[in-house]
């Protein structure tokens, strides 16, 4: 009766054995000095990407909300009309921190107020509307790093039968976070 526990004791040895060496190749071992040497992404630099993730945000958010309001007014029975972007294209990057302040006075043309919208916010983005026809665009436009280059998204939608399908509401990016 001995010989089977042994047999049975020395299998689960050879098992935990075999079981130890397997986790030890497949673990990871630690790097040499010259593996860590490689660059590693910085604070600052993952910090500068949540930034312009963030100012891409804006642009998305306030140009639905804009979207929403024309499809709401159209809805109503109410034919949008075209909106001048506001402020001028690439103005805000000139202000200080880079960001327009909340001004009523820009946002003063009675389409924005029909509409019923202007940024309750500091913002990055100039917005404006287009309607030729049936074909309407939304548009948020700025100049992030103020290099001259400017960011635009655009949503376009069609009016019809009471309603603008802007389809699944994905903008159309131009030099996007630039």
């Amino acid at each position: 009766m001995r010989t089977p526990t042994l047999a049975l004791v020395l299998g689960l040895t050879f098992a935990c054995d075999s079981a130890d060496e397997a986790t030890a190749e497949s673990s990871p071992q630690p790097a040499s000095a010259e593996e860590n040497s490689s660059p590693q992404p910085d604070a600052a630099s993952a910090f500068s990407e949540y930034q312009r993730k963030s100012m891409r945000a804006e642009a998305m958010v306030s140009g639905r909300m804009i979207a929403d309001l024309l499809r709401v007014m159209v809805s109503n029975g109410e034919t949008p009309a075209s909106i001048p972007v506001t402020p001028p294209p690439g103005s805000c990057c000139k202000q200080d921190k880079g960001v327009c302040p909340i001004d009523d006075g820009s946002w003063s043309d009675p389409a924005w107020k029909a509409l019923g919208f202007s940024p309750t916010a500091p913002h990055r983005y100039s917005f404006g509307v287009d309607v030729d026809g049936s074909k309407v665009s939304v548009t948020a436009t700025a100049d992030l790093d103020c290099d001259g280059t400017l960011s635009t998204y655009t949503y376009e939608g069609t009016i019809a039968d009471g309603d603008i399908d802007f389809g699944d509401y994905e903008a159309v990016e131009t030099n996007p976070l630039d």
